[in-house]
């Protein structure tokens, strides 16, 4: 996965969809198009506790985007500020996760 930047969103927003390309580690763009399950954390910056854990609506495919992550209502009603979004896609070999360095951080605003 690349770098990302800060994504903003309203407390109570559902769109846009949060989407990502997420890459191994030689570059190539992970296959999630079948076999994978997915669970998303939005991990708060200020406490390190995890506001909401995510497990349904998050979509693999082959091609850019290769995770999408669709909210549902209120999943974003969180507290205002900043959030890490800690994803894990989980097949029969393993666990895959972002790379601390590269983990996107949602902004909630009011």
């Amino acid at each position: 996965m690349n770098v990302m930047n800060v994504i903003t969103y309203r407390k109570d927003a559902e769109l846009p969809s949060l989407s990502f390309a997420w890459y191994d580690s030689n570059g190539n763009l992970i296959d999630f198009s079948t076999g994978y399950t997915f669970e998303l954390k939005l991990v708060s910056k200020k406490t390190g506790v995890a506001a909401i854990t995510k497990v349904s609506g998050i979509i693999g495919d082959d091609v850019k985007p290769n995770v999408v992550a669709n909210w549902g209502s209120g999943e974003l009603n969180q507290t205002p500020g900043q959030y890490f979004v800690r994803l894990k896609a989980t097949n029969v070999m393993g666990d895959r996760y972002f790379s601390p360095d590269n983990e996107p951080i949602i902004k909630i605003i009011g």
